[in-house]
């Protein structure tokens, strides 16, 4: 019997690829207005390149992308660039479309619902309250309160400790193989990879470990719950 199913944040519940790829669009068109000399599609590339090495939330992006697109870092075109993302930041989150309709099943039946998310706690809670769903999870567990990244078993374990429930009576659902999946299957939980999150360009799944379901839209979770889960 299932009685808590627990969701990673960034590309399981928010589109953050696509929020990411908004902002960073917006300010480099906005340092190409001001003179920077480089076609868009060149821009990209190099973000491509920089987040292959280090986080997507990094604070030193824009002076990385500088100094390999011009060889220095021009600190009028960076305060350009930097506004211009904070402007375009204002309703670039985005959740997945079915992922309310999931929610609004799993409570309908009782079971709860939980975040395990790397992000830190201020920013995952702006995602979520970005998004309309900061009063719909019944615990968020970010990196803030565990003080180490998944696939480590403490984020999972400090989760179900919160929520009153076994492993084995608790599904992970992640976009991550190596840290999602990993963790999920680590602690004994049921882990269901959440394909369409997945990101080639950034990152590849090393690990050899298997989901226990793989999904390719939030909405196919209902399917997995019912058919195998509901008594």
């Amino acid at each position: 019997m299932i009685k808590a199913v627990l969701f990673d944040l960034d590309n399981t519940i928010v589109d953050y690829i696509r929020f990411k790829t908004t902002c960073i669009d917006a300010a480099v068109r906005a340092m190409i207005d001001e003179g920077l000399d480089i076609d868009e599609e060149s821009a990209r590339d190099i973000f491509v390149q920089i987040f292959k090495k280090i986080k997507m939330e990094d604070r030193t992006t824009f002076q990385r992308f500088l100094r390999k697109a011009t060889g220095h870092v021009d600190y009028r075109l960076l305060a350009v660039g930097i506004v211009a993302y904070r402007r375009a930041r204002q309703n670039a989150f985005h959740v997945y479309p079915g992922i309310k309709r999931v929610l609004k099943f799993l409570k309908d039946r009782g079971i709860k619902v939980g975040i395990v998310t790397d992000a830190p706690r201020v920013k995952a809670w702006i995602r979520l309250a970005e998004i309309g769903l900061h009063n719909e999870f019944d615990v968020v567990v970010t990196y803030d309160d565990s003080k180490v990244e998944k696939p480590n078993k403490k984020p999972f374990l400090l989760a179900m400790r919160k929520l009153g429930v076994r492993p084995n009576e608790a599904i992970f659902v992640g976009d991550n193989i190596n840290r999602d999946v990993v963790g999920a299957n680590n602690v004994g939980m049921v882990s269901v990879f959440a394909k369409y999150g997945e990101v080639f360009m950034f990152r590849k799944n090393t690990s050899k470990e298997r989901p226990d379901y793989v999904i390719s839209r939030p909405s196919e979770l209902i399917s997995i719950i019912k058919k195998n889960y509901l008594r």
